[in-house]
């Protein structure tokens, strides 16, 4: 099981990466909002599926490297299924 201190940091992490997503990709305060909280909770996400799988062994790299991630595969995600219906 995940602590909250660790999930809490990753929200927060995966939160900053997509609004940096959000900064390059939009460069407007909504679409900056909606990217930083789908990456926050594509971190938490993800660190919960790694964590089903076995125990998160690298330490705080590894959760660090697995937030971001998950960030931008959520906003990824997002953003080519818009571009994909919008086409």
């Amino acid at each position: 099981m995940i602590s909250v201190a660790v999930l809490m940091g990753a929200l927060l992490l995966g939160g900053g990466a997509g609004w940096v997503a959000g900064r390059v990709l939009h460069g407007d305060w909504p679409g900056m909002v909606l990217d930083s909280l789908q990456g926050g909770v594509g971190a938490v996400l993800c660190l919960e599926v790694f964590e089903l799988t076995g125990p998160l062994q690298g330490g705080s790299f590894e959760v660090a490297l697995l937030a971001v991630l998950g960030a931008w595969v959520a906003v990824g995600t997002s953003h080519a299924t818009a571009a994909a219906w919008l086409r």
